[in-house]
C-alpha cells in the first residue's frame, strides 16, 4: 500500500496538510479499490504498482475535495463532477481505464 512517504514525495502540495488526515484519505481510498481488479497493492522490482498508484491519485482526490486539504487543491473546473473535478481525479480516471480495459484471463 501506499504510505504517507510516498505521497509527500509524489504530491509535495499536500506538504502542508496534516499527517492524519492524508493517512485517512489513504486508508480510505484503500478501501475503494478492488485488488482483483487492480492488483495487489505493494511495490514490484523498485517500482509502485498501478494500484498504489490509484490509492494515491484516489486519496489527494479525496483530499482535494475536502474542506481541509486547500493546500492541495487543483481543481479544473468548477463545472465538472465527479473525479473530474481535480486534476487527481482525471489521472485516477486514466489508470482506471487501463486496468479494467482489455481482455482477461482467469
Amino acid at each position: 500500500m501506499a504510505t504517507l512517504a510516498m505521497v509527500r514525495a509524489q504530491f509535495p502540495e499536500a506538504n502542508g496538510v496534516s499527517d492524519i488526515l492524508v493517512g485517512a484519505m489513504l486508508a480510505a481510498a484503500a478501501l475503494e479499490l478492488d485488488t482483483s481488479v487492480w492488483g495487489a497493492f505493494g511495490v514490484v522490482g523498485g517500482l509502485m504498482t498501478k494500484t498504489d498508484q490509484g490509492q494515491m491519485y484516489l486519496a489527494m482526490h479525496k483530499l482535494a475535495m475536502s474542506p481541509f486539504g486547500q493546500n492541495a487543491k487543483l481543481m479544473v473546473d468548477g463545472k465538472k463532477v465527479g473525479y473530474r473535478k481535480t486534476s487527481y481525479g482525471c489521472e485516477f480516471m486514466l489508470l482506471m481505464t487501463q486496468v479494467t480495459s482489455g481482455h482477461r484471463v482467469a
